[in-house]
């Protein structure tokens, strides 16, 4: 499994309504197992994290996160965005399988 993200973020800086835009192919994605053995087996947590600077220079880290439990099943996604912005448009983000290889 893999995460497919399309489009742009888009987010306000709250102090100044600046706008900022994220592509998503600015973004790169990891994935590791939260360490926790559940019924169905591991539980694994793909994330990409993306530090976001102001025009006044602060900087803002937004984190995308799929978790992919049982393995090969997307259960639920979420996009943090810490105090100071807003998100105003999110990306398309979610698990799609490997293609097939012929062999």
């Amino acid at each position: 499994m893999y995460v497919e993200a399309n489009g742009k973020a888009k987010f306000k800086v709250d102090e100044t309504g600046e706008i900022i835009t994220v592509d998503a192919t600015d973004l790169g994605w990891e994935c590791e197992g939260t360490g926790e053995e559940r019924g169905m087996g591991s539980e694994l947590v793909h994330s990409a994290e993306y530090s976001i600077e102001s025009k006044s220079g602060e900087i803002f880290d937004v984190t995308w996160s799929v978790w992919e439990y049982p393995v090969g099943v997307e259960n639920t996604s979420e996009t943090s965005v810490p105090h100071g912005i807003s998100l105003l448009e999110d990306l398309q983000y979610g698990l799609s399988h490997e293609p097939e290889q012929d062999d």
